[in-house]
C-alpha cells in the first residue's frame, strides 16, 4: 500500500572528535563533617520501583533558597519527596501531584545539610544528601562602563569622574586608588576616542557643570584628541600626569604601596592595595623610585613593598622614603573581606582596571578563578560578584559551583587530582594526597545519572561506569567518539572529616539505541554512505510490544536497503542509515498489526491488520508479515523480507504501484506482492541484474 507524500532530503554532518584522557586538578578543603550519605532503603513494596537522575546530585552543594527536588520514577505507586525525613512543602513543578519522570516539587533549602529522599508508597526508595552553603553568588557581566559604574558604589550621579585607558599599563593603575580616595566613577576611554556608553554615564555623574573630568596618564595613554572632544561637549577635562598632580584633590594617602610598574599582575595588585588601604601608589623602574618621585608620600606614615621588587628597588626605595615612614614587606595577596570582585578571565586586562575600583577594606578584588578558589576557602566570605560574559552560563555555573565548594570545605588540606579515562568504558580516578576512609561519588551524563561502582584503595579512589544511560534522542549522539558534558560529584572522608568535590569534563559516547518521540526503540549510530546521488536517510525502529531484537532487526534491514541490487543502483540517490529519527528523511519502523493500523488509518490507509503501507513519513512494517511472510508463494522469508523493505521505502522514495509485466517475468518489488505474484516471480529487489532496470512504473 502506499500513500504519496513530497520527498524531503536532509543531509546530517556531524562532527566527531575522540578523547580518551582528561585531567582535572582541583583544591579540596577539610571543613565540617555532614554525615555521610545514607544507603537508600529498600523493601518487597518497591522492589519494583526504580529510582535515578536525582536532581540536585547527590553530594552537591548549592546556594541557599529555592532548589527543585526532583527524580526518575520508574514502576508503579504513589511518590513524593522528603526532605529531611519530612514532606515536601513547597511549590509542585508536575501537573499532577506525582512524581514520575523527571518531576519535583520546588523547596526552600536553608543553609547546612539536607537529606532528600523519594518515598514510594509509604517507603523510602532513594535517599541522597546535598548541602547548602551561606555563600551568595551574583553576575556583574563583562561590560566595562556598567562595571566602573557599579563598582562605584552607586549613589548619587553627581559625582566626581575619572576617566583610564585601562590598556595604558602603568598609567592606568594610578587612575585605582586615585578614583577610590576621590570617591569618584571611574569610566574607561580608548586612546583616541570616548565609547558612547562612556558618554552616557559622564552626563549622567558629574558633579556640576563646571566640575572638572579627571583625565588619568599621558597622551600615551589618553590622547590630547580625547580632552578637545570632551571640551567641545562642554566638560572641564583636567589631566593629571603625576602623583604630584593627584595629590591636589585627594587627602593625605594613609599608606604607600610600592612595587614593580610590571607585569600587570603585580602592578594590578599593588593598585588594588593601595585603593583598599586609602593608599597611594607607586610604580618604580628598574633602578628604583627617585626622590622626585618619593617626594610626594613624605607624609606617608608607612610604606608597602611589593614582594616583587628587586633588591637594588628596594633599597633604592627605602633610601627615598627617610626614617620617618615604617617599611614592611607584603605580598599584596588579597586581604580579608566580606565579600570580593572576582574577573573570572585574568586576561581581561580591561575589566580587571575597572573592577578594581570596588577595592576597600571590605571587599578583595581577585583575578582568576583559582586564585579566587584558594581566597574562598581561606576566608569565607558572604558575597562574591563574578565579573564575566553572561554569554557563557555553563563557565559562570561551573565557577560558582567551585567557589561554594571551597566555602564549604574551608582552608585548603588535601589535593586530589581527577581523572577521567574513557578509552575502554568510563573510569574516573580520584588521587587524594592524604588517605581515605570512604568516598561517594555520582557521574551525570548531559544530567542523566551515569551509574557505577566506587572502590577506596589507600589514597585512591576509583569508580568504574556500567553501562551508560541510554538518553533522549534528540540527545543520543549521531556518530561514535561524539564528545559530552560529565559532571561529578563525591564526598570523600580523611580522617573523619569530610571533603566535597565537583569536577566537570567530557567523554566519548557512541551511540545507543534511543526512544523516538512517538515511543518507538531507534537503533543507534550511523551507517555507510552507500550509492553516488543526492543522500537520503533513513532510520529503523521497532516498537517495543513487538519482542523483537533491535540488533538483529537493524542488521536485515540495513543490508537490504544498502544492497547493490536495491535503490541505489542506478545512482539516483545514495542511502545511509542514522541514529536519530527526526534527522531521517525515511522511518523503517517494525510495529504491532494494530499500529500498523493506526499510524496508515491516520492517512486514510486501511491495512486491516494484515499488510504494511508508507504514512508520508514511515516505512510501517506489520510485524506478523515481518515474522511469516506470506503463503503459500513467499515459502523463502528472506525474500519476503527484502521485497517488503524496498517495497514501502520505495513509495518514501517517490515511487508508485505497478502490475506484473508479462508472465514468467521477475514481479517488480513496486507491485503489491503481499496479495499475490499472478504469473511473475517472487522478488525483493528494485534491480535484481545489478543495474538492469526492471519497470516500476
Amino acid at each position: 500500500m502506499s500513500h504519496p507524500s513530497p520527498v524531503r532530503s536532509r543531509r546530517l554532518r556531524t562532527a566527531a572528535a575522540p578523547l580518551a584522557w582528561v585531567a582535572v586538578v582541583v583544591l579540596l578543603a577539610i571543613g565540617g563533617a555532614p554525615a555521610a550519605p545514607r544507603v537508600a532503603l529498600e523493601s518487597a513494596s518497591t522492589a519494583s520501583v526504580r529510582v535515578t537522575d536525582p536532581t540536585p546530585a547527590p553530594g552537591a552543594v548549592l546556594p541557599p533558597g529555592p532548589t527543585v527536588v526532583a527524580a526518575r520514577v520508574d514502576g508503579d505507586g504513589s511518590s513524593r519527596v522528603l526532605v529531611d525525613g519530612r514532606p515536601a512543602v513547597g511549590t509542585r513543578v508536575d501537573p499532577d501531584g506525582q512524581l514520575s519522570e523527571r518531576r519535583g516539587i520546588e523547596v526552600d533549602l536553608a543553609p547546612g545539610p539536607h537529606t532528600l529522599a523519594i518515598e514510594v508508597d509509604g517507603v523510602v526508595a532513594r535517599e541522597w544528601t546535598v548541602h547548602t552553603v551561606g555563600l551568595t553568588v551574583d553576575h556583574a557581566g563583562a561590560d566595562p562602563v556598567q562595571l566602573g559604574v557599579r563598582m562605584a558604589g552607586g549613589g548619587p550621579t553627581d559625582r566626581p569622574v575619572v576617566l583610564v585607558n585601562p590598556l595604558a599599563g602603568a598609567e592606568a593603575m594610578r587612575a585605582i586608588p586615585f578614583a577610590v580616595a576621590l570617591d569618584a566613577v571611574l569610566l574607561p576611554v580608548d586612546r583616541l576616542e570616548v565609547p558612547t556608553d562612556t558618554w552616557a554615564s559622564l552626563a549622567a555623574h558629574r558633579e556640576h557643570e563646571d566640575a572638572p573630568v579627571f583625565l588619568i596618564g599621558g597622551t600615551g595613554a589618553i590622547g590630547d584628541v580625547v580632552g578637545t572632544t570632551l571640551g567641545n561637549a562642554g566638560f572641564r577635562p583636567v589631566r593629571l600626569v603625576d602623583a604630584d598632580a593627584m595629590a591636589a584633590y585627594v587627602p593625605a594617602p594613609e599608606a604607600l604601596v610600592i612595587a614593580p610598574d610590571g607585569p600587570f599582575d603585580v602592578a594590578w595588585r599593588a593598585a588594588v592595595t593601595a585603593a583598599a588601604l586609602n593608599g597611594a601608589l607607586l610604580l618604580t623602574g628598574p633602578d628604583g623610585p627617585a626622590p622626585a618621585d618619593t617626594e610626594p608620600f613624605r607624609g606617608a606614615p608607612a610604606a608597602l613593598l611589593a614582594s616583587a621588587l628587586t633588591e637594588p628597588q628596594r633599597a633604592s626605595a627605602i633610601a627615598a622614603l627617610g626614617e620617618a615612614t615604617a617599611v614592611s614587606d607584603d605580598a599584596l595577596a588579597p586581604r580579608r573581606a566580606a565579600e570580593a570582585v572576582v574577573v573570572v578571565d585574568p586576561d581581561r586586562h580591561d575589566l580587571a582596571v575597572m573592577a578594581a575600583r570596588g577595592a576597600d577594606p571590605n571587599r578583595a578584588v581577585i583575578t582568576g578563578l583559582d586564585a579566587a578558589v584558594e581566597w574562598v576557602a581561606a576566608h569565607r566570605p558572604d558575597r562574591i560578584t563574578l565579573v564575566s560574559d553572561d554569554a557563557a552560563p555553563d563557565r559562570l555555573a561551573q565557577a560558582e559551583s567551585r567557589l561554594r565548594t571551597a566555602w564549604l570545605n574551608g582552608a585548603a588540606a588535601a589535593r586530589v587530582e581527577v581523572l577521567v579515562d574513557a578509552t575502554d568504558g568510563l573510569v574516573i580516578t580520584l588521587t587524594s594526597d592524604v588517605p581515605v576512609d570512604g568516598a561517594a561519588v555520582h557521574v551525570d551524563l548531559l544530567g542523566f545519572e551515569w551509574p557505577g561502582e566506587v572502590e577506596v584503595d589507600g589514597r585512591t579512589i576509583t569508580w568504574r561506569g556500567q553501562p551508560r544511560p541510554r538518553l533522549p534522542e534528540a540527545l543520543e549522539p549521531a556518530a561514535p567518539d561524539s564528545r559530552a558534558r560529565i559532571d561529578l560529584t563525591a564526598t570523600v572522608v580523611s580522617d573523619g572529616v569530610t571533603q566535597h568535590l565537583h569536577a566537570v569534563s567530557d567523554a566519548p559516547l557512541s551511540p545507543l539505541t534511543s526512544v523516538s518521540r512517538d515511543g518507538f526503540l531507534v537503533a543507534g549510530g550511523a551507517g555507510p554512505v552507500v550509492g553516488t546521488g543526492p543522500l537520503r536517510t533513513f532510520s529503523v525502529e521497532v516498537e517495543r510490544e513487538a519482542g523483537l531484537d533491535l540488533a538483529a532487526v537493524t542488521s536485515e534491514i540495513e543490508a537490504i536497503l544498502l544492497d547493490p541490487r536495491g535503490w541505489t543502483a542506478d545512482g539516483s540517490i545514495s542511502l545511509q542509515r542514522v541514529g536519530n529519527a527526526r534527522a531521517a528523511d525515511i522511518r523503517v519502523v517494525v510495529a504491532r498489526p494494530v499500529t500498523v493500523d493506526l499510524y496508515c488509518g491516520r492517512v486514510g490507509l486501511r491495512t486491516g491488520g494484515s499488510v504494511s503501507c508508507w504514512d508520508g513519513f514511515r516505512a510501517m512494517l506489520n510485524l506478523d508479515r515481518w515474522n511469516t511472510g506470506v503463503v503459500p508463494f513467499h515459502a523463502d522469508l528472506t525474500i519476503y523480507r527484502q521485497y517488503l523493505v524496498n517495497h514501502e521505502v520505495g513509495h518514501g522514495l517517490g515511487h508508485g504501484h505497478v502490475f506484473c509485466p508479462r508472465p514468467g517475468a521477475l514481479a517488480p518489488v513496486m507491485m503489491q506482492q503481499t496479495g499475490g505474484i499472478g504469473a511473475c516471480v517472487a522478488n525483493g529487489w528494485p534491480y535484481p541484474d545489478f543495474g538492469t532496470r526492471p519497470a516500476i512504473g
